[in-house]
């Protein structure tokens, strides 16, 4: 494999080939310009980073003061104006006494990715948001790091989440 960031990829013998070559070097198939190209790892980290970055800045752009946004993958963000409180979860779809402050992530498959009926929580306590597990089962990580249930975690905007198996982040503008 070369160090280049871009490969082609012989559609005949799948080599990886620099990408200004118009044979496979190995198998002598031509290349065109239809030839799948292939990422290396680091060029797909950046171009992860590079993503995640443009969303953050887009997100918070579009948020007001004291709003904060909840983006789960590729969705439109959940956008909560006025509520400081806000419990990540989900409810039966014929729940009728569903909790006001929950955001319910069942359409985001969170039974399935094992996510708690009520699993963490968000709070603005005194000038900043916290984040608290509510003992789930399957446990909320911060950053990567896995919390201990019921203690109450600092955020900053553009925070990862993830809560069981489902990973959000987290953007807000404080005054």
């Amino acid at each position: 494999m070369s160090d280049s960031l871009i490969e082609k990829v012989c559609p005949h013998c799948n080599h990886h080939n620099e990408p200004h070559v118009v044979q496979c070097v190995h198998c002598g198939q031509r290349l065109d310009d239809a030839t799948t190209l292939a990422i290396n790892q680091q060029t797909s980290e950046a171009l992860a980073r590079d993503i995640e970055s443009s969303i953050k800045a887009l997100v918070e752009q579009q948020l007001d003061t004291n709003n904060i946004a909840l983006l789960i993958g590729g969705n439109n963000p959940i956008i909560e104006s006025g509520r400081r409180r806000l419990i990540l979860g989900r409810s039966n779809l014929d729940d009728t006494q569903r909790a006001d402050d929950l955001i319910d992530l069942t359409w985001y498959f969170a039974h399935a990715l094992g996510v708690s009926r009520q699993h963490a929580l968000i709070d603005f306590i005194d000038d900043g948001y916290y984040l608290q597990d509510l003992g789930s089962t399957n446990g909320t990580r911060l950053n990567g790091e896995r919390l201990r249930p019921l203690k109450f975690y600092p955020l900053k905007s553009g925070d990862n989440i993830q809560i069981a198996k489902l990973t959000l982040h987290v953007y807000f503008k404080l005054d």
